[in-house]
């Protein structure tokens, strides 16, 4: 599963919600208002009746569909003259920019309510929340542009005209819309082939599907696993330089092993697969001692952290990190706060100086 949330794959799974509207948009220009409101209404009751017995409420987004569909197109209805017919398809497309308006500017978390009804079987994070919350923007503004059309062609233009504009424009537009966001999907995949998979989990640690590395520090906060692994001996802890290259705290000093769990990896083969890749010892016994989520600004962590004895040398990989030595347990205390060490590693070392140097 990609955690890359493509807009036609989110409005696709919006589409139950939205759906009564679509079909009288869609309908009333071949079939009539009356016919495209009767299939509207009967699809918009039936879904009504379908979403109450299986989640035992009312559905929000299907019950202002059919508000919209009774108000508007009742309104088509009583006013069913020829100069009405030039501006029904822009009435219309107005109920569903209504319910757009109100999905994407409502202080309610509507988007949260609809990504657990619409958009199953994925992890909705906060930062794909946002996607989501952008493409039904982009889908508002396509329509409100289309009907400003639609009224422009029906004021100063000829049929012919209006007709292309309100019956066929449209499409046009979506088109144009969904190939480039399919163009944008392609280039994702193309980009992505040969990049590393990471697992997408819960806060208890169960896997929930897969996600390109790249997508976990960009700003969508997929919750992702990681080792942590201190190195303890006598007073000091051993600590890594993070190269300056890093995308997320460069130039720190920082856990002696860190890194990402591969997808289909568990915890102690990735443990010591990234302590042999960073500080090439292979002869240890770690002892797990903490579990928690951690989240910035560009990624969100669900944290294993180990601890182990070592009293052999370390010799660090430099394509790996940029340096690595004991610290003693005062000197880290001395420079807590000081942009000196990562914030993550700050975090860690309050529990660590609890449990193995508080007596000391």
């Amino acid at each position: 599963m990609f955690s890359f949330l493509n807009t036609y794959y989110l409005l696709r799974k919006l589409v139950p919600g939205l759906l009564p509207l679509v079909i009288l948009i869609i309908l009333e220009g071949t079939f009539g208002i009356e016919v495209a409101m009767t299939l509207s209404l009967t699809y918009g009751f039936l879904s009504l009746t379908y979403f109450y017995h299986q989640q035992d409420k009312v559905d929000i987004l299907i019950s202002l569909n059919l508000i919209l569909i009774v108000l508007f197109g009742g309104a088509g209805l009583l006013l069913d003259t020829n100069a009405y017919k030039l501006f029904r398809p822009a009435l219309l497309e107005t109920a569903l920019s209504i319910i757009l308006g109100v999905v994407a500017y409502t202080r309610y978390n509507m988007l949260m309510l609809m990504s657990k009804k619409y958009v199953k079987g994925i992890v909705l994070t906060e930062g794909q929340l946002k996607i989501f919350n952008s493409a039904i923007k982009n889908v508002l503004f396509i329509l409100i542009f289309h009907i400003a059309a639609i009224l422009v062609s029906a004021i100063w233009f000829d049929y012919t005209v209006w007709f292309f504009v309100a019956r066929i424009f449209v499409f046009v537009l979506f088109l144009g819309y969904f190939g480039y966001e399919a163009s944008k999907i392609f280039y994702y995949k193309k980009e992505s082939k040969h990049e590393e998979w990471l697992p997408i989990v819960d806060e208890s640690g169960g896997v929930k599907g897969k996600v390109a590395r790249s997508c976990c520090h960009n700003g969508e906060r997929i919750l992702h696993p990681v080792v942590h692994l201190h190195i303890l001996r006598g007073n000091s802890i051993f600590l890594q330089k993070r190269p300056m290259n890093k995308t997320v705290q460069p130039g720190k000093w920082d856990t002696a092993v860190g890194g990402h769990l591969s997808f289909g990896e568990n915890l102690d083969d990735g443990l010591r697969r990234e302590t042999f890749e960073e500080i090439g010892i292979t002869d240890f016994t770690p002892r797990f001692i903490l579990k928690y989520v951690w989240e910035t600004d560009v990624e969100s962590e669900l944290v294993y952290t180990f601890v182990a004895n070592y009293e052999k040398d370390i010799k660090v990989n430099h394509n790996e990190v940029d340096d690595g030595k004991f610290w003693p347990v005062q000197q880290i205390k001395e420079n807590i706060g000081k942009s000196v060490f990562t914030p993550n590693f700050e975090k860690e070392f309050e529990f660590l100086y609890q449990v193995y140097f508080n007596n000391k």
